[in-house]
């Protein structure tokens, strides 16, 4: 049961009518604010409300409201049995946040009444549960899940069959053990890509007409502060660059190095490049290739950047999980020979690892016929050990990071990477078992920890009925306003699902489940040239075609795969022959709402 009581706000006025009357103790109660600016609804789109509170014996409470209806500037604030703890008068005051910009309303007071038998009353002491750091981190990870949720593209493994069958044979699961079975170092699909830095348009003399001849594209590193200076790209270009599938991505506001900025310098840049990005239509992924490998605070790099290129070496030069997001490992080409190049190659594909090729091809080098044969040769020859040249997008939804809670540099952190591998070294996990209903609250778990269960089929409040792994990430030690997220990995024996699943604290139930990654083994399917509206978004798709079927397989029976992304624009079909397992690729094209060409 809630008793709400209803307040009219304004923001330019000194009373507020009625003066809210609550009983001490009570923990039924809710104010509902209506906000008003000069008579007018106060719209909180894009804002949060919290209130500072005193009670009588001056303690004091700090607590979020909830947004019921951001248009009209209407939210709900729970009285708690702390806000209640002490008869007489109460005074808050209510702060609208919006970005780094704050509004406080005038203070205004709730009258509350004694108790007749105040003997179960609790002490009144401080209630902070929105301090500030808890809230950027909130903020951090509801950011995180938003941006990450729709680029994972999943190709689930019989790993964690393996560790269910194990599982089955012990009660007494060994932790590390169970890590060790489910974490294989190598990368599920190897693959390449090239990044030309600094937006110079020699790109279109040196390397365009190369990537144009072989089929592929690139990523181009670009420094929004020099866009449009001599010798280097207009914005005009750079839109029109990708168009054509060319993936701009940033390479700091003007090359600056981030470890030698404050925080306040770091933050003024990355919002500069965000700023100067979207105002001239470039979506540049979040994506960023750090200007002369300097990394910065990673807490503010992170608010900015989910996937970020640095750390040139000499050695393998190449990433293997768990991922380091935040400093994946690049090879400059520029002094290398072919040989040496290739075997770059060989050794990415011999541990699963993702490579990424630097170039600048400004430099006198990448003028030569010679080093220019030489990158050709270089993508005929990856071509030919069947590895995908890929953008960075791409790459991110292939073998990026689902879950990132820290780094891997970091002494505590969980990772579980876009195919459902689990990496972790910290004392904030826990392994509970079998849970046999999921949709129990929050308080089943520890706070600030990562808890790992296990479900049957069928298990009430599943997301699928096979059964499965559940990891569970909850924010604090007590259940008021706590942040919890769900991931479940399913088990079953043709179609492997990865889910999220949050919790809602205004109405004290978990939200509806969302499938994030998956594959799909849909059987027959003749029709091959169905739009590509009818896929499932971010999830791989496998049909099968007899021979005779379509002029599109050549008449030969084949597999035809279907991966749907987000964006449209990079979705694309594989599609095999059987007989002699050639493939052969098209693209979904947005522009003509089509498939485009087969490429060999």
């Amino acid at each position: 049961m809630v008793y709400p009581s209803n307040i009219t706000l304004n923001l330019n006025t000194r009373y507020v009518l009625p003066i809210p009357t609550a009983q001490q103790g009570d923990t039924a109660r809710v104010l509902t604010f209506n906000i008003l600016n000069n008579g007018v609804p106060f719209s909180l789109v894009g804002k949060t409300v919290r209130t500072k509170i005193v009670k009588p014996d001056n303690t004091k409470c700090y607590n979020d409201l909830t947004i019921t209806n951001a248009t009209n500037g209407e939210c709900i604030l729970k009285l708690t049995n702390q806000i209640l703890a002490v008869a007489g008068k109460v005074n808050c005051q209510l702060e609208i946040k919006e970005g780094e910009e704050l509004l406080s309303t005038i203070i205004f007071s709730i009258d509350v009444e004694p108790s007749i038998d105040i003997s179960g009353a609790v002490e009144s002491t401080n209630e902070f549960t929105a301090l500030l750091n808890g809230i950027i981190k909130l903020d951090e990870w509801d950011k995180y899940f938003k941006e990450t949720s729709g680029q994972i593209e999943q190709k689930y493994t019989v790993e964690l069959n393996n560790i269910k069958s194990s599982l089955e044979e012990s009660k007494d699961i060994n932790m590390s053990k169970f890590l060790e079975m489910s974490n294989p170092t190598g990368i599920e699909e190897t693959c390449i890509n090239f990044t030309d830095d600094d937006g110079r348009r020699t790109f279109s003399t040196v390397l365009r007409p190369i990537f144009e001849e072989k089929g592929v594209r690139c990523n181009l590193a670009i420094n929004p502060a020099y866009v449009g200076d001599e010798n280097k790209y207009t914005w005009e270009e750079l839109k029109q660059l990708q168009s054509e599938g060319y993936e701009i991505v940033s390479h700091g506001y003007d090359h600056k190095d981030f470890d030698t900025m404050t925080d306040v310098q770091l933050i003024e840049d990355c919002e500069k490049v965000k700023s100067l990005f979207n105002q001239h239509g470039i979506d540049y992924k979040n994506i960023c290739v750090l200007p002369n490998n300097k990394q910065g605070n990673t807490n503010i790099i992170k608010k900015y950047y989910n996937f970020c290129y640095g750390n040139t070496t000499t050695g393998n030069s190449h990433a293997t999980l768990p991922l380091d997001s935040m400093r994946i490992a690049r090879c400059n080409i520029e002094g290398y020979t072919l040989e040496q190049l290739k075997a770059r190659v060989d050794n990415a594909i011999a541990n699963k690892a993702y490579l990424t090729f630097m170039i600048h091809s400004w430099m006198d080098v990448f003028q030569t016929e010679q080093k220019q044969q030489d990158i050709k040769d270089l993508i005929d020859y990856i071509k030919s050990r069947n590895i995908k040249i890929v953008t960075s997008s791409v790459a991110r939804s292939l073998i990026g990071n689902s879950i990132e809670y820290g780094t891997v540099n970091d002494s505590n952190h969980i990772i579980v990477t876009n195919y459902g591998k689990i990496f972790q070294n910290s004392t904030e996990f826990k392994y509970i078992g079998f849970v046999s209903d999921l949709n129990k609250l929050p308080n089943l778990y520890d706070g600030n920890k990562v808890t790992l269960s296990r479900y049957g089929s069928n298990t009430p409040g599943a997301p699928n009925t096979s059964g499965g792994w559940m990891l569970t990430f909850k924010d604090k030690k007590d259940n008021s306003n706590t942040y919890t997220v769900n991931i479940a990995f399913s088990i079953g024996n043709t179609v492997n699902h990865i889910y999220k699943q949050t919790f809602n604290n205004s109405i004290n139930l978990w939200n509806t489940w969302v499938q994030l990654t998956g594959i799909t083994i849909a059987g027959h399917n003749v029709n091959i040239n169905r739009p590509i509206t009818e896929y499932p978004i971010d999830t791989v798709t496998i049909n099968r075609i007899p021979s005779g079927s379509s002029e599109i397989t050549n008449n030969k029976a084949a597999v035809y795969k279907t991966y749907r992304f987000s964006n449209d624009e990079y979705s694309y079909q594989e599609i095999e022959d059987l007989a002699t397992h050639a493939k052969r690729y098209r693209n979904w094209s947005v522009s003509i709402n089509n498939w485009g060409s087969i490429i060999q």
